[in-house]
């Protein structure tokens, strides 16, 4: 084993570590599809190092032994200073992209986020750098670690908050350097050791995190006597109770009521709303999620996101036959029935009730159950929905593969209920329709729009999806329903000529509904202002609203007061890549130009900026789609990041340990390794990915374990043609290209994970996967690093 494999290996599993405790702090105070973000800076950090290691080489080598302790150590002190410091700048994407005034909390949010993994970066790369004879164990050490460092961060969620998680990585960090000092060939300094306890000083605390104005916790503690009353981590989120005798929740309450609706304690994950804890309150009945309720007598009914016991206690207040109630989120269910004086459990301890932790598709795939009623209650917060800035978040629940599953076990008698906010101009509420009248029309339904019922209160709409078109006495108890508590039915079972109580977006749904009785439904969907095209498990982002004509559109409407409100989330994800790309460019490849002096001729740079710069596309290309459609199997972005990052870099690892092996028994070329991978990139997510979804689900330890085992043939190949390529130019006189080749791949790398997401939120997932393909055969054709001719 060489010398440097254990600091290595503990260092690299810090650094992974504090990049998924920067994605779980970023979820909290932002939201977490800017995970792409996080990443981008871990790889910038790694870019950069490679051009600092090229351009200070001779040098750095010479002192190794002092440069590597110290690296980690800045690495170490760096982690919870930028912290602290990336704290106090308040940094908001959406508000930096409109007031050019706080710009400079997104570039000091960059540069804070930057800098631990720079330095990491710079002592991995200078061990690199200085053994490349031992190159597949070094980086078998530096993958295998990162991948326990994924392990070790999902673990820490669990017990210790959000603001503190920074300690744990910087620990890491000082593990690292006491394997490193203390080694025989290290040169150990006053300024290490000062660094070092400096470091352990910064965590001793850490300054609360500033969360964004918009998120729906931020704006719950403005109410009157607001507190937080309780907190509990998890991978899922951070959950926090809030207590305040102005907090009320009555969505799609009917203006006829004439009750009071009492207080109720509210529940938060990484400061969205999840619900208010419901104790059977007779306002429920006089909400538009009583509809079905009302058309079929003791329905059994599966209720989606039931910890909350609202859409539990609305069953059980109409009659219903059975409940079967559903829960992402394990610790919501053990925390909900503490806060509620025994109502609570009263309602979960019902015997017609039965409650699991899961995720609604997989418990429904393996369910041979039929329900009367699937219900799902309104499941987003409406700030951030007013901002777009859900547009980039993966919502596999709402897909036309997710409602034809539902529609697949449901009775003959049976219907979907889906409540949501209403917008003006409506636009998930739309999206829901067109994406129902999707999955019938697969399902092979003649007139779909028959077998859809909108119910629209003054605050919220009520879609009800029906397995077969509406009886008869359905349709008469619907409408009288909506007469009785003054709701608007538009195109439902039964026509009327009544002029809407509520005109938000009531011309819009009628013309939904005129387009797709008539076939229209492309034609109406290209000309609305905003993309309601069906979702789709290619393209999950249910959120995803944008058009660059809308900007037009709502200037011309509403006012230039009303951009803000024009679904940014898109524009966020285009502004940040842009820059980060910029960034990258500057510091990376433009001080690379000084390599051109070297004695490699141009032939040979070009087809090592091609090989290099490929895989660090392919790569990541492949991580990033990993990242996101793995939500749909472990059912949350943390699970779902710890598991890519960790399947990927540790059987990465060992396929970096295995090349050098076969490089020397079996001369296998580098061309041959990424030809592989690119045949092999397709079938993993054409064929082996829906079989990866039909794999029985028992707990979430085991989905994790299934997962990392799933990456692992996959992962173990694309471990290989990186060492493979490094370890050609070494042998073929060209090492000193290797930290310029580590400089390429890490700018590319960069590039790589706005521009996966970019792509897959455009055109979707499928698409990315072949520019992944396509990049390791790109890989493959340059692959065979042979002298040119000096130009």
């Amino acid at each position: 084993m060489p010398p440097r494999s254990l600091p290595l290996g503990l260092l690299s599993a810090a650094a992974i570590a504090h990049q998924i405790f920067l994605i779980q702090i970023l979820s909290y105070i932002q939201w977490h599809h800017f995970a792409f973000m996080i990443i981008s800076m871990a790889l910038l950090g790694f870019g950069v190092s490679g051009t600092v290691l090229s351009l200070f080489r001779d040098h750095l080598a010479e002192k190794e032994g002092y440069y590597f302790p110290l690296f980690i150590s800045l690495f170490a002190l760096s982690v919870p200073v930028c912290h602290d410091l990336s704290v106090c700048l308040h940094f908001d994407p959406y508000v930096s992209l409109w007031q050019f005034g706080k710009l400079h909390t997104l570039i000091g949010f960059y540069i804070l986020t930057f800098l631990p993994f720079f330095f990491a970066a710079l002592a991995i790369g200078l061990v690199f750098s200085c053994h490349p004879s031992e190159i597949g164990f070094l980086y078998f050490s530096n993958l295998f670690g990162s991948g326990i460092g994924g392990v070790m961060g999902l673990i820490a969620l669990h017990c210790v908050a959000p603001k503190s998680l920074p300690a744990v990585s910087a620990w890491m960090g000082i593990a690292a350097f006491l394997t490193a000092a203390w080694h025989r060939q290290a040169t150990r300094t006053r300024l290490q050791i000062f660094l070092i306890f400096l470091a352990a000083a910064f965590t001793v605390s850490f300054p609360d995190l500033s969360m964004s104005e918009y998120k729906s916790l931020s704006k719950s503690l403005l109410l009157p006597d607001a507190e937080v009353v309780t907190r509990r981590g998890s991978p899922y989120g951070y959950l926090e109770v809030v207590r305040s005798a102005a907090l009320r929740y009555a969505p799609g309450l009917s203006l006829s009521y004439g009750g009071t609706i009492p207080s109720r304690l509210g529940i938060f994950s990484n400061g969205e709303w999840v619900g208010a804890i419901a104790e059977g309150d007779e306002y429920l009945s006089h909400t538009s999620a009583a509809a079905p309720y009302r058309m079929t007598d003791a329905p059994d009914t599966f209720i989606v996101g039931a910890a909350t016991g609202g859409a539990v206690a609305l069953a059980l207040r109409e009659g219903a036959k059975s409940v079967h109630g559903v829960e992402l989120n394990p610790q919501l269910l053990e925390l909900i029935t503490g806060f509620s004086d025994g109502q609570a459990d009263r309602i979960f301890n019902d015997p017609r009730i039965f409650t699991e932790a899961g995720e609604a598709r997989n418990v429904l795939s393996r369910s041979a159950r039929a329900y009367d009623l699937i219900s799902i209650p309104v499941m987003e917060g409406f700030a951030v929905g007013a901002a777009g800035l859900s547009a980039l978040q993966e919502n596999y629940l709402f897909t036309v593969e997710s409602f034809v599953l539902m529609l697949d076990r449901l009775t003959a008698r049976g219907m979907i209920s889906v409540s949501g906010w209403l917008r003006n101009p409506p636009r998930s509420s739309l999206r829901l329709l067109t994406t129902a009248y999707a999955a019938l029309k697969r399902r092979g339904a003649d007139q779909p729009e028959n077998h859809i019922a909108l119910i629209i209160s003054w605050s919220g709409v009520t879609m009800l999806v029906s397995e077969n078109v509406f009886s008869a006495a359905q349709a008469d108890r619907l409408t009288r329903f909506c007469e009785q508590l003054s709701f608007d039915l538009i195109r439902g079972p039964s026509e009327t000529d009544a002029k809407p109580i509520h005109k938000t977006g009531h011309i819009w749904f009628q013309k939904a509904f005129d387009a797709l009785g008539k076939g229209d439904a492309r034609k109406f969907i290209a000309e609305y202002p905003f993309d309601i095209t069906p979702a789709t498990d290619d393209r999950p982002f249910f959120g995803h609203f944008f058009k660059f004509a809308t900007i037009g559109w709502i200037r011309e409407t509403y006012g230039m007061k009303m951009l803000p409100f024009a679904e940014w989330g898109f524009l966020i994800l285009l502004a940040t890549l842009a820059q980060i790309v910029v960034i990258a460019f500057v510091m990376i490849l433009i001080p690379l130009f000084r390599l051109g002096k070297t004695g490699a001729g141009r032939g040979i740079k070009a087809k090592v900026f091609l090989y290099f710069a490929a895989l660090g596309l392919g790569y990541m290309g492949v991580e990033m789609v990993l990242l996101q459609k793995l939500v749909l199997y472990l059912g949350s972005p943390v699970y779902s990041a710890s598991a890519a990052i960790t399947g990927m870099l540790v059987f990465s690892g060992f396929g970096s340990l295995i090349s050098s092996r076969l490089q020397i028994r079996f001369k296998v070329p580098a061309r041959w390794m990424t030809a592989l991978v690119a045949v092999l990139i397709l079938g993993y997510f054409y064929v082996f990915l829906p079989v990866l979804y039909e794999i029985p689900v028992y707990s979430n330890s085991y989905r994790y374990v299934t997962s990392i085992i799933w990456i692992g043939p996959l992962s173990f190949l694309m471990g290989m043609p990186f060492p493979l390529g490094l370890s050609s130019l070494e042998k073929k006189g060209m090492d000193r290209l290797i930290p310029w080749a580590w400089g390429i791949n890490g700018f590319f790398s960069v590039a790589a994970t706005g521009a996966a997401t970019l792509i897959a939120v455009h055109s979707g997932f499928h698409r990315t996967v072949a520019v992944a393909a396509f990049c390791y055969l790109a890989a493959s054709v340059a692959a065979d690093f042979r002298p040119g001719i000096r130009r």
